[in-house]
C-alpha cells in the first residue's frame, strides 16, 4: 500500500516503482490469504452479520486489487466470497452470505469499471490488452474495455490470462503478456537438463542460478526472437520464480520438501477440529498460494508461514 502511494505521487501511476525493485504486485498479493482467513474467522464469531468495519476493510482491500490490476487478488476474493455464501448457505443465513458476497463483488466491479479508466497508464495497459486479444481472435472477451467490467468480465480475463500460457507452444504465436512466465519455466527445464546428476539432486545453492542461468535463456531469446514481443530481455542477472529457484538453488531435493511441507500442513488442517468448511476454505488458500510460487518469488511467503499454516510462529 505504501509503495503504491509513493508511486503513484512520483511516477503518476501505481506500477512504475516496480521497475526499480524486484517485487512486483503479484508477490504483494501473496500473503492476503492471511487477511481472508482472520476476516472469514472475525466474520463467523458474529454469525455472519453485516459489520461495517470488516465491510470496509474488504472494500479497502477491493481498492488496491482494481489498483494494480491483481489476477491473485481477484482470485482470492473469488475463494472467499465462494466460501462465504456457501457457509451461510449451511447454516440458513442465505441473505447475510448474499449480503457479504454483494458488498465484496460490487466494491470491485465499481472500482475496476472506475480505476482502469481514471488514469492514462492503466487506460493505455487496457488498449494494448484488447489488441492482444483482436489478434489472437478472441472476441469474446473484448469487452474488458467496456467500463462496465464486472466479476463475470474478470473471470473470462482471467481464463484467457491462462490459455495465453500455453502460446509458447505454438511456434505461430507471439510470446507476449503471461506467457513470458511458461517461457521461464522452459528455459530453468532447459538449464536442468543440462545440469550434472549431483546438481540436480541438491541444487547448484541458493542465488546461483540467477547468474548461471543466463547463458541458456539468452540462448532462448535468440532462437524465438522473432516471436517475443516485449517482457522478455537479455539480462546479466535473471529475477527466478519461488519455483524456479527452488528446483535450480536446491535440486530435486529442496522442491520435494516443499511438497511435503505443504502436504503436511494440508494433513493438519483436515484432521484438526475446525469446522469442514473452514478446513475447505483453509486449504484452497493454502493451494494458492503454492500456486504464487510459479508467479513470484517465494521469500515473500515467509508472513504467510509466520502467521498462516496450523501450526505457526505466531499465534495471536
Amino acid at each position: 500500500m505504501i509503495l503504491t502511494i509513493i508511486s503513484t505521487f512520483i511516477y503518476g501511476n501505481p506500477f512504475s516503482i516496480q521497475d526499480n525493485i524486484w517485487v512486483g504486485s503479484s508477490v504483494a498479493f501473496f500473503i492476503s490469504s492471511v487477511f481472508f482467513l482472520s476476516i472469514y474467522r472475525k466474520w463467523e464469531e458474529i454469525s455472519f452479520r453485516f459489520d461495517l468495519r470488516y465491510s470496509l476493510l474488504i472494500i479497502i482491500h477491493n481498492l488496491f486489487i482494481a489498483v494494480h490490476q491483481s489476477r491473485l487478488g481477484f482470485l482470492n476474493l473469488l475463494i472467499f466470497g465462494i466460501f462465504i455464501l456457501f457457509k451461510c448457505i449451511s447454516l440458513k443465513k442465505f441473505f447475510n452470505g448474499l449480503l457479504i458476497f454483494t458488498i465484496s463483488f460490487y466494491s470491485y466491479s465499481f472500482f475496476n469499471s472506475n480505476l482502469a479508466y481514471s488514469n492514462n497508464y492503466l487506460e493505455g495497459d487496457m488498449r494494448s490488452e484488447i489488441n492482444n486479444f483482436e489478434k489472437s481472435n478472441d472476441l469474446s472477451i473484448s469487452n474488458i474495455l467496456d467500463k462496465n467490467r464486472n466479476i463475470f468480465t474478470e473471470f473470462n480475463l482471467l481464463i484467457y490470462k491462462i490459455k495465453q500460457n500455453f502460446d509458447v507452444f505454438d511456434e505461430d504465436k507471439l510470446i507476449r503478456g503471461d506467457s513470458v512466465r511458461t517461457v521461464e519455466l522452459i528455459i530453468a527445464k532447459n538449464h536442468f537438463d543440462n545440469l550434472s546428476l549431483y546438481k540436480k539432486l541438491f541444487g547448484t545453492g541458493w542465488y546461483t542460478t540467477r547468474i548461471t542461468i543466463n547463458e541458456t535463456r539468452n540462448n532462448f531469446i535468440d532462437q524465438n526472437s522473432y516471436r517475443i514481443e516485449g517482457g522478455l530481455i537479455k539480462s546479466n542477472v535473471t529475477q527466478l520464480t519461488g519455483i524456479v529457484a527452488l528446483l535450480l538453488d536446491t535440486g530435486l531435493i529442496g522442491i520435494i520438501m516443499t511438497i511435503i511441507l505443504y502436504l503436511i500442513n494440508v494433513k493438519i488442517i483436515f484432521f484438526s477440529k475446525l469446522d469442514f468448511t473452514f478446513k475447505l476454505f483453509y486449504i484452497s488458500m493454502l493451494f494458492v498460494n503454492f500456486f504464487c510460487l510459479f508467479i513470484g518469488y517465494s521469500l515473500v511467503s515467509i508472513p504467510f508461514f509466520l502467521f498462516f499454516l496450523p501450526n505457526r510462529l505466531l499465534k495471536n
